[in-house]
């Protein structure tokens, strides 16, 4: 019956054809072709193994150079429910496949490696990951749409040229080689199943799949052209997760051990990266692990994440990404519990510290509850949260409006640690409608510093939590509040939002201190160092300082703190609509206000606070317990302010009449050249006044090449003084002016009125 199926096969199709059918018959050997570009050492598929309590094919043979075993195969696909596995001869430490055909490899079921070797797997076309695809290696993977892997010796193990290795000993892989269109490589799966514990604060992670997962301490690399996980999930526990999406040709150079972050120095062009449906990356273990990003857009949509916790009592990794055009995070549907995310931090009963998080991107979006944080949930230091971007946007909050979207820097209720510090670096930071920047502690430690410098900064709005830039020492607190900087040329806060530090325990707040060039607080916007036991301060360096419509600067204190400092040095300060300035106290004395301007409007230091403008330092204890309000201002307002006359001159009674054309329009005359402009459109001339110079007569100009000296100065026929000669051309100043008989004006070296030559008179005209 072989033969006859054979033999019939044959007569009807040739070549690959032929092949398809019979692959199409027997679906175990379809799967994976080996290919023969190895010659003798060709890949050896032994299918129907049961392997690890898996039914599925061994990989045997290859190509062993060195620590090196080379596979090649035209088609490579897993089925799912069942599993392919690589032999892993002694001392084998990398094992390289590729796919030399021109489909993309679906890998639906368990792939996997009988021993520790790491496993790279190249197919340019693209690679796809099912919902239950899993890994079984026991070192590092990599699956990559490059077209080869280069080495030392300058050898490539490429797709689109295949050829065998030579025989000589080759060492570790060097970098991955693209060309062209690298093709897209695909993570499904059924999302993350996180979860929020409102008490602590902490991210629940009992129920998340691991999907696809290496040993611990290993790394998990996907690069390629666009990468994608829809609902996909990637483990690498205390290891390294790293992805990367480049566009064009050039070499991703790897790192000796595998464990460091790859370099895409040759690549100016880069893909896009896209987490959703709740898709996750999580690097958490004893000693939380990195994950490292290369994109030009990075999108975590629907509630997805990327997290490096540290969960026992090492320190954490960190995460960093950096993309050439965007990071968008968007938070979670109505009814998820899960603010997407990018997380490094010390989990709930964790003892180390948490790593850092760093940002790097054109264009940084958080909208509907996303986070980046660096947080402590236990007892460790919260890690360092730093942005370069030329733009951030912060906007909105989860659809319950439980979570702002927000960048924050926490110390959770229950924890033990100092929080960690914030530093954004932008052109503009946008923060709207209940967005925030927090650096904050509720529990045992210091609250972090955030500092943000920026060109332009605005907050605007309010949600069922204000628009706020804060750091705070929350109700259940020990530490100090942090620090919160900003510097700008321009500060625009309004409707409703908040740039405050303050403290709701016995601690001190943090100090409060801006350096812009222009400060807006319009619509109920304020700054606040507020405490209810320790002192907050602020400090303002600005040009130019406006306050409307409600809006305040106030250290105020409750219960028997001592109100706060206020430092202002500006050159204009302008406070009208019921805006304050206060340093007041209930049970203890007022702060102290030190204001330096050049001109204050629209406010005054008032012993208790009106409906007007006030500057106040005031006690609720009376005013013997009042701060102090020092003003120190260089200009009286009203100084130099001309009193506008009540009644209105007609224009047109200011213009000379005409005493001669009673009833005709007046008339203005421009003659000549300079002076006024034709008509009020045009622009003042800058011509002087032209007069002409006199010409020679022939016979002098003809002796113009003469020496200086031999020259004599010659006038002309119809002057008045006729031949004065004199014995050289010495310079001499004109004293006086007359008009000859063609109306003409001359310069003279004379003075004409004491000449007995009289000038022509101008005669006022006569009615």
């Amino acid at each position: 019956m072989w033969n006859n199926l054979v033999f019939l096969c044959r007569i009807w199709l040739t070549g690959a054809s032929f092949l398809s059918v019979l692959f199409a018959a027997f679906p175990g050997v379809a799967q994976i072709v080996p290919d023969n570009t190895l010659g003798n050492e060709s890949s050896v598929v032994v299918p129907n193994q049961n392997i690890r309590g898996v039914n599925g094919d061994r990989i045997d043979g290859g190509a062993v150079r060195g620590s090196n075993l080379f596979h090649s195969f035209r088609e490579f696909n897993v089925e799912e429910g069942r599993g392919v596995y690589f032999s892993n001869p002694d001392n084998i430490v990398n094992i390289l496949s590729r796919v030399t055909g021109n489909n993309i490899s679906e890998i639906l079921g368990t792939l996997g490696v009988l021993g520790n070797a790491n496993l790279f797997f190249i197919n340019p076309n693209g690679i796809v990951f099912g919902p239950n695809a899993r890994l079984d290696v026991g070192g590092s993977f990599f699956a990559t749409t490059a077209d080869g892997i280069l080495f030392e010796n300058n050898f490539e193990f490429a797709a689109s040229n295949p050829k065998a290795p030579p025989l000589l000993t080759i060492n570790i892989p060097l970098g991955l080689n693209f060309r062209n269109n690298p093709g897209e490589i695909r993570v499904e799966g059924i999302g993350n199943n996180l979860s929020f514990d409102f008490e602590t604060l902490a991210k629940i992670r009992d129920n998340r799949p691991v999907g696809l997962q290496v040993s611990d301490g290993r790394t998990l690399a996907l690069i390629g052209g666009n990468i994608s996980l829809e609902g996909g999930n990637l483990t690498a526990a205390e290891g390294r997760v790293e992805l990367g999406s480049v566009v064009g040709s050039g070499t991703v150079t790897l790192a000796p051990q595998l464990n460091e972050p790859l370099i895409y120095d040759e690549f100016s062009t880069f893909g896009r990266i896209q987490l959703s449906r709740a898709a996750s990356v999580d690097v958490s273990g004893n000693g939380g692990g990195d994950i490292n990003v290369q994109a030009g857009r990075l999108e975590l949509l629907d509630g997805s994440a990327m997290l490096s916790q540290t969960l026992g009592s090492e320190s954490a990794g960190g995460i960093a990404v950096r993309a050439s055009e965007s990071i968008e995070l968007i938070g979670t549907t109505a009814g998820g519990q899960f603010p997407s995310l990018m997380s490094a931090s010390v989990a709930k009963e964790a003892t180390g510290n948490a790593g850092n998080l760093t940002i790097n991107t054109r264009h940084l979006s958080l909208s509907d509850g996303a986070q980046i944080a660096v947080d402590t949930f236990g007892n460790g230091d919260g890690g360092n949260l730093t942005v370069t971007a030329i733009n951030v946007e912060l906007v909105g909050q989860s659809v319950n409006g439980e979570f702002p979207s927000a960048l924050g820097a926490l110390v959770a209720p229950e924890a033990t640690g100092n929080g960690g510090t914030i530093n954004i670096n932008t052109q503009r930071l946008l923060v709207r409608d209940g967005a925030l920047i927090t650096a904050s502690t509720f529990a045992r430690g210091n609250g972090g510093n955030l500092t943000i410098t920026a060109t332009d900064i605005e907050l605007v709005g309010a949600g069922q939590l204000p628009s706020a830039l804060r750091a705070s020492v929350l109700s259940g607190a020990t530490g100090n509040g942090g620090t919160l900087t900003v510097n700008t040329q321009n500060l625009s806060v309004r409707d409703g939002a908040t740039i405050d530090v303050r403290s709701e325990r016995t601690e001190a707040a943090g100090d409060l201190i801006i350096n812009a060039q222009s400060i807006l607080l319009y619509n109920q916007a304020s700054l606040n160092a507020e405490t209810s036991a320790g002192q907050g301060n602020i400090i303002i360096n600005t040009d130019d300082l406006r306050l409307s419509r409600n809006s305040n600067i106030t250290t105020n204190a409750t219960g028997v703190a001592t109100g706060g400092n206020i430092e202002i040095n500006t050159e204009n300060l302008i406070a009208i609509e019921n805006s304050d300035i206060s340093a007041n106290a209930q049970q203890a004395f007022g702060g102290q206000v030190f204001l330096n301007a050049d001109a204050v409007l629209g406010t005054q230091f008032r012993q208790e606070q009106t409906d007007a403008s006030d500057i106040t330092a005031t006690s609720e204890l009376g005013s013997e317990f009042s701060g102090t309000v020092e003003l120190n201002t260089e200009i009286d307002p009203s100084f130099g302010l001309i009193k506008l006359p009540q009644i209105v001159v007609d224009p047109a009674r200011l213009i000379a009449q005409d005493p001669c054309r009673q009833g005709i329009e007046s008339e203005f005359v421009i003659t000549g050249r300079g002076g006024l402009p034709p008509s009020p459109q045009e622009s003042v001339r800058s011509e002087e006044t032209f007069v002409s110079l006199m010409e020679l007569p022939p016979e002098v100009e003809s002796r113009r090449n003469d020496t200086f000296s031999q020259k004599s100065r010659v006038q002309r026929n119809d002057s008045p003084i006729q031949n004065q000669s004199v014995s050289s051309l010495d310079i001499v100043p004109a004293r006086g002016w007359i008009r000859n008989e063609k109306g003409e004006v001359i310069l003279v070296s004379y003075d004409p009125t004491k000449t007995g030559v009289h000038r022509r008179r101008l005669r006022s005209i006569q009615c």
